[in-house]
Order: C-alpha cells, then sequence, then structure tokens
C-alpha cells in the first residue's frame, strides 16, 4: 500500500505490467509517498484521520462496521499538489542530478538533527529554505547544483499550490469520505468491533 512508484522505463517491464491485473493499489487522501513516482493505474483513495506523513499508518485510515475502507472521490489538492511538482522537477533533472541533490540533502538533514521523513514533510518549505542556507559550505559547484535545483522546487511548488487556489476559488477543500452503506450495530457492538486491542479504531 502507497508505494511512491518507479522510474518512468520501468513501466514498461514485462513483469510489471503483469503484476497490473493481480493487485489493488491502495493510498490515503493525502498521500504524500504513494504520489512521489510513476505508476500505471489508478489507485484506490481511502479516507484517514489524519493528513501528511502521519496518515500513511494504515491504522489512521477510516473503516466501516464491516471491515472496508472508506473511500474518497479523489485525493486532496496538496496530495496533487505533491505529484504534480514532483514529476514535473524530476522531468527537468537528470537522474544523476536528482541522485546527488537527495543525498546532500539528507546529509544536510542529519547533521541539523532531522530523524524522519515526517519532520521533513510536516514543513517543506521552510526545510528547503534551510538546505539552501546550509549548502554554502558545500564546494562551489555543489553548491550551484543544489541552489537550482532546490529553486526550481520552490518555484514548481508555489506555481502549483495557486493553480489550485485559482481553481477552487481561493480555498483548497479537504476531500470527504464517500457515505458507504453500513450495517446496523449496537453502540457497544460497535465500540468491539473498533476496539483497540483488535488493532482498530473509530473513523
Amino acid at each position: 500500500m502507497t508505494p511512491p512508484g518507479f522510474v518512468p522505463d520501468f513501466l514498461d517491464h514485462p513483469g510489471y505490467r503483469r503484476t497490473l491485473d493481480k493487485t489493488v493499489e491502495y493510498i490515503p487522501v493525502d498521500s504524500i509517498v504513494g504520489r512521489l513516482m510513476f505508476k500505471q493505474g489508478s489507485p484506490q483513495v481511502v479516507a484517514s484521520s489524519f493528513f501528511g506523513l502521519v496518515q500513511h499508518s494504515i491504522f489512521n485510515w477510516h473503516a466501516d462496521a464491516r471491515g472496508h475502507f472508506m473511500l474518497t472521490e479523489h485525493p486532496t489538492p496538496a496530495s496533487d499538489r505533491v505529484e504534480a511538482v514532483t514529476r514535473a522537477w524530476l522531468a527537468r533533472h537528470s537522474p544523476e542530478e536528482v541522485q546527488q541533490v537527495v543525498d546532500i540533502c539528507f546529509g544536510l538533514a542529519m547533521d541539523e538533527g532531522y530523524t524522519s521523513l515526517l519532520a521533513i514533510g510536516q514543513n517543506i518549505v521552510p526545510f528547503i529554505q534551510l538546505m539552501r542556507a546550509k549548502a554554502q559550505g558545500l564546494d562551489l559547484e555543489t553548491y550551484q547544483l543544489v541552489q537550482d535545483a532546490l529553486d526550481d522546487f520552490l518555484v514548481l511548488w508555489r506555481q502549483t499550490r495557486s493553480e489550485q487556489r485559482k481553481t477552487s476559488g481561493g480555498v483548497l477543500k479537504i476531500a470527504r469520505p464517500r457515505v458507504l452503506p453500513l450495517l446496523w450495530m449496537g453502540s457497544r457492538d460497535l465500540a468491539d468491533a473498533f476496539s483497540t486491542e483488535r488493532g482498530g479504531r473509530l473513523p
């Protein structure tokens, strides 16, 4: 579930294409990881109690009384922005440049005390600005590569966010769960169905 995807060339691999009719992909409504790279087909979008990287935990996903995922019509605008910006950025930089920039930024992030993608993903723009400042200690050629790549990402991010706001009339709305028919259950039965002992939680 919520796989990041693959590089474009891999999508034509016979082994990958053989799996398409045998698997179903699920992503949470505010997916980040599941929108980073490329894949075939459209995923099932599941309502989640949280946003950002936290909602990639399946224990935060909504389910009905029968244990079926509660689906939404589409991901949030923020999730769409992640996909649009990341794909545009990857298309504008060579694989070697992407690898180098990612390695450098993660190295700098660890030096600053970041220990998880969650800490980065919660404030992506301030993080990028910090990386630009930290990159000043690199050699000139590497510094310029990092600055150009990060500046490019920020421009794409802001352009995409602005376009989304115009499309939505200035308000980015949150996707709501699609209402599914539920089995009638008493309050005690419902509590038992979603008890923490069974690893579930109320939607």
